[in-house]
């Protein structure tokens, strides 16, 4: 029996003169995706919604309206992806509305999922600055700002001068904003 393409290739290079790799390789490849196909069909399983599509519908974030039929079925099918998205958007909103102790509830309550367990677990590593980020309106938005503003034009000017007139034109296009 063979085991991948490559030897199909030597067994059937003998008996066929002007046969490529790539045909070969191209034409058992679509073999393989019509029988993952038949097979989905026949066992009734759901189309298959992309990962990062579901990470997206989970998040909130822009996803293809067209798929929410098969998000739906993908939902029926693993419960655990409602979860998830519950959790998630309890997190934002206690975040978001500087609402702590609805969010130490949400954290210190025992759940039934192992992801969301290991999420909460990395967070009570920095614990103080996730109670500080759920207290206090502060963000270090502008510092951030500042920081990629200085970056990008170390990038622009690619290191073809000295440290002087890069503080120039840090300043000169300070003035602007």
């Amino acid at each position: 029996m063979t085991r991948n393409i490559s030897e199909v290739y030597r067994k059937l290079e003998s008996k066929i003169s002007n046969l490529k790799y790539s045909t070969l390789r191209h034409y058992i490849s679509k073999i393989k995706k019509d029988n993952q196909e038949s097979n989905n069909q026949e066992k009734g399983s759901i189309v298959k919604v992309s990962r990062n599509q579901i990470i997206k519908y989970i998040l909130n974030w822009k996803y293809k309206k067209e798929i929410v039929e098969d998000i739906n079925k993908a939902l029926e099918e693993y419960p655990i992806l409602k979860k998830y998205k519950y959790f998630y958007q309890r997190f934002k909103e206690y975040l978001t509305n500087l609402n702590v102790l609805c969010l130490l509830n949400l954290l210190s309550s025992n759940h039934k999922e192992k992801c969301i367990n290991k999420y909460i677990l990395s967070l009570k590593k920095d614990w103080e600055a996730v109670i500080n980020a759920a207290s206090i309106a502060l963000s270090n938005g502008v510092t951030e700002g500042n920081v990629n503003k200085i970056k990008q034009i170390k990038r622009d000017m690619y290191g073809r001068a000295s440290y002087e007139l890069l503080r120039k034109k840090v300043i000169y296009q300070s003035s602007f904003p």
